[in-house]
């Protein structure tokens, strides 16, 4: 509970990005990932999150193929949820590490406005969540990436397509 007493009672169907997951999640039996969110209990306006949702139904007395969306939406009971911060996912994932590669994290399944996830500062061993430009990827002779789809990395996560740009 300690720091997160802001999110303590937030509605999360009350914000729009946060209900589609639950809807996403209630309707296909799912894992579904939100788009990037600012954190409730988030205390910097330079980070972002994203919560992964979990449904959980009610035990209904027909057989698993008779299972429609009228019936998933009608039996959902609740929700599991795990809330994420990028910047420490990524740092922490990181952290024994000792590579010097910068990389962009991108969200393709968001608005273009909304891709930008993070960029990794190898340097800094952070993460930040402002650019100018989102990243394109043209490698110069002799680079490390000898075709553009060398640089990059396709992750699924909870019905989402993120893209690692290094």
């Amino acid at each position: 509970l300690q720091n997160n007493e802001a999110a303590l009672g937030y509605d999360l169907a009350s914000d729009e990005t946060r209900r589609i997951a639950l809807e996403r999640a209630r309707d296909t039996g799912t894992i579904a990932a939100t788009g990037r969110i600012q954190l409730v209990q988030e205390t910097t306006q330079n980070q972002y999150g994203f919560l992964l949702f979990v449904p959980i139904y009610q035990v209904v007395a027909a057989p698993a193929s008779a299972t429609t969306l009228a019936t998933r939406r009608a039996s959902v009971a609740g929700y599991v949820l795990s809330v994420f911060r990028i910047a420490d996912v990524v740092e922490e994932s990181l952290r024994d590490l000792d590579y010097d590669i910068d990389f962009y994290i991108l969200d393709q399944t968001a608005k273009p406005t909304e891709q930008l996830l993070g960029i990794y500062n190898a340097d800094a061993q952070s993460v930040r969540v402002r650019s100018p430009t989102l990243p394109t990827v043209n490698p110069a002779p002799h680079a490390l990436c000898a075709t553009p789809s060398d640089c990059m990395q396709q992750i699924q996560l909870g019905q989402r397509e993120w893209q690692i740009v290094f």
